[in-house]
């Protein structure tokens, strides 16, 4: 029998919310799905691309379902310019290595981590770590390494060929 997707583990369990409501599976099929979006994102950018690249994860709170939030990822050669619910992440192609450039809350959620000064605490690991992107996306330093990097980039890394419809299974923003 074929695993359920996260959203119809989610669909399932909000519709048994009186009954055994496990917010443990739904949390760990919601790992399950995203990783195995980005690990496919990862398998189209690595197949598009000659060299590095950036996986960058959209996180949309759509109307169906009760605002179920909703990624899409979206491989592409450039790095984006910072906004809000968002990842970045780049593959260094020289070092192998997939790093995560940044991961940006919502705007009232970046706003409010500015202003919270348990976030600014560096023993707080996880809140400073929002923290630092926060303001670093306010200060514009976000922006900068975007610039810096996208204007070192000196030539297409495109694979001739390439269709990256051939490797779409639904869940990727297909930039041709």
């Amino acid at each position: 029998m074929e695993e359920k997707t996260f959203g119809q583990k989610f669909i399932d369990a909000r519709g048994k919310l009186s009954e055994s409501f496990d917010v443990r599976e739904i949390n760990r099929a919601f790992r399950e799905d995203f990783f195995r979006k980005l690990d496919n994102a990862f398998a189209i950018g690595g197949a598009q691309f000659c060299d590095s690249f950036f996986i960058s994860v959209l996180l949309k709170e759509e109307q169906v379902f009760d605002d179920m939030p909703h990624f899409y990822f979206v491989p592409r050669q450039s790095a984006p310019y910072p906004n809000p619910n968002t990842l970045l992440f780049h593959y260094d192609h020289k070092r192998d290595k997939l790093d995560l450039w940044w991961m940006l809350p919502r705007q009232e959620t970046c706003q409010a981590l500015m202003q919270d000064l348990r976030a600014q605490d560096p023993s707080n690991t996880e809140e400073y770590k929002a923290y630092l992107n926060a303001k670093a996306f306010f200060e514009g330093r976000l922006d900068k390494k975007v610039t810096d990097y996208n204007n070192a980039i000196t030539k297409s890394n495109l694979r001739p060929g390439f269709n990256p419809k051939d490797y779409d299974d639904g869940s990727l923003v297909i930039q041709a």
